[in-house]
């Protein structure tokens, strides 16, 4: 009996312990209360698990900033800065993780400043593999860089209506600068200038996404020609719609290797491709203006005689050759194909 006893304290006991700790298991933040940053430290940055991404300062003006970037060499690219329009701080500032969960930037004169709202109910915080800096409460996500975008926004990422986008002044200078990409009610996305009121004649670009009032299917083909593709199908009603290419990995035909096949060349621009025989040679199917072309010359020619042959060479201006302009091709015993390929530069 007292075994028994022993052994159901001994359960109760573990139940407890497990239900105090489970809720710490969901802490999915690696950075934790009283963690700091100091800008010219070993200390300066949060990094991604990938190493792509960092949080923390980096050099702006004659000081520093705070934001994400993209770890890169020899420069990072900054993805989005804290408070961007705030002047840059001295060396001696620190960004403080507080016991009360609390995340501030504290300068050297003791002044402290928010860096994420007034929040002071996170335990743990996480720099995302995605360029998202994140705080958490247990197992909820509280708060995350991704919803204050200042002038970029990443995979995964969006713009949201009445939200923006705003340039740079420099490269180097992430303080807003003179234009901002507007995401509209309307569901169009607009570009102005900042010192403008943003009227319909004031806006530069738009994607004209206010248009497409039913369904909007998008698809990526790699296209007949090799150039991959994204489409969108805007289907306004069940008799109206419209395909618009939104983006093409390549602009032009020519620069697709291959596109016209043995002894040819690609002339044209844009989807006006167009292939063509070097001159003595034919083209290989009438029917297929890709299929390449042979020379029009009989074997006992190409096997030459004992007073040889004369050839004539003829220029062909503004001809570009691939990185393997010719391949020697082994077709049987004692027979060798010769094959040029290449393209007419406009």
């Amino acid at each position: 009996m007292a075994l028994e006893s022993c052994l159901l304290l001994l359960i109760l006991f573990l139940l407890f312990v497990e239900t105090r700790t489970k809720p710490n298991q969901c802490n999915h933040g690696e950075i934790h209360l009283g963690s700091q940053l100091f800008p010219t430290s070993n200390l300066q940055s949060w990094i991604s698990p990938s190493g792509h991404f960092a949080f923390g300062f980096y050099p702006q003006g004659n000081g520093f900033a705070i934001g994400v970037w993209l770890i890169g060499q020899p420069d990072n690219t900054v993805v989005w800065t804290v408070n961007r329009d705030d002047p840059p701080v001295s060396s001696n500032a620190t960004i403080h993780f507080s016991e009360k969960g609390e995340l501030l930037l504290r300068t050297e004169k003791g002044y402290e400043k928010p860096i994420a709202g007034d929040l002071n109910v996170s335990d743990s915080a996480s720099m995302l593999d995605s360029g998202n800096f994140v705080l958490y409460s247990g197992c909820n996500r509280i708060w995350q860089s991704f919803d204050f975008p200042t002038d970029t926004i990443l995979g995964g990422q969006s713009l949201n209506i009445s939200h923006e986008l705003v340039s740079s002044v420099s490269s180097s200078n992430h303080s807003s600068g003179r234009f901002f990409l507007a995401m509209q009610e309307d569901g169009n996305l607009v570009a102005y200038p900042r010192k403008s009121a943003a009227l319909p004649n004031d806006a530069y670009w738009a994607s004209h996404t206010d248009e497409n009032v039913g369904t909007t299917i998008f698809r990526a083909t790699l296209d007949a020609d090799g150039i991959f593709k994204l489409y969108s199908h805007c289907f306004e009603s069940k008799t109206s719609w419209r395909v618009h290419t939104e983006w093409s990995a390549l602009s032009n035909q020519c620069d697709v290797h291959g596109f016209c096949d043995f002894n040819s060349y690609c002339s044209g621009t844009g989807t006006n491709g167009e292939c063509s025989c070097y001159r003595g040679f034919v083209i290989n199917d009438p029917d297929d203006k890709f299929s390449g072309c042979y020379r029009n010359a009989s074997e006992s020619f190409c096997a030459g005689s004992k007073e040889g042959r004369q050839y004539n060479l003829t220029r062909i201006e503004n001809l570009l050759f691939e990185r393997d302009p010719y391949s020697v091709l082994e077709l049987g015993r004692g027979k060798v194909s010769f094959v040029l390929s290449g393209r007419l530069s406009m």
